[in-house]
């Protein structure tokens, strides 16, 4: 489960954190995803890959046990002792996803919020945004985010 200002704000649904790739509700939301747009890839079963861990945020809708939403964050390891390549290193903000029924009532925008507010900000000031979509885009507009550099 996690922490309450995420339950105050969803207050009919539960998350959970995974860093098991295999876990059904993400692979179902990962899936859909995958499905919609041409840019997204399946999960890797074993897991993050390439030094980086991965871990997903699901959000659950708590009278019938549906999967709504996911968030995909991979943190790039550095090590404890390297201060300077940590800081340099921001969690990587790879998918959210919401399910199409769910659209259009600010869930993507409270879970990214969520997830800057609770993740992102108490590791660094900064984070990456894998391949927004025109929707992600809108998302992070209207949460604030700022565009510091492109990677084009």
């Amino acid at each position: 489960m996690l922490c309450s200002p995420f339950n105050r704000d969803f207050p009919h649904c539960a998350a959970y954190t995974t860093a098991r790739f295999q876990d059904p509700d993400l692979t179902a939301l990962a899936a859909a995803f995958a499905a919609e747009d041409p840019r997204v890839g399946s999960l890797c079963k074993h897991g993050a890959t390439g030094g980086a861990m991965g871990r997903a945020h699901v959000l659950t809708n708590t009278a019938n046990g549906e999967a709504i939403a996911y968030t995909l964050t991979f943190e790039n390891a550095a090590p404890p002792w390297d201060v300077d390549r940590r800081l340099a290193l921001p969690p990587r903000l790879a998918h959210v996803y919401v399910r199409p029924a769910h659209r259009r009532r600010g869930v993507g925008t409270r879970v990214f919020g969520w997830w800057r507010d609770t993740f992102a900000v108490a590791a660094v000031q900064l984070f990456a945004v894998d391949s927004p979509s025109a929707a992600m885009t809108r998302v992070l507009a209207k949460a604030g985010a700022r565009r510091t550099r492109s990677s084009t």
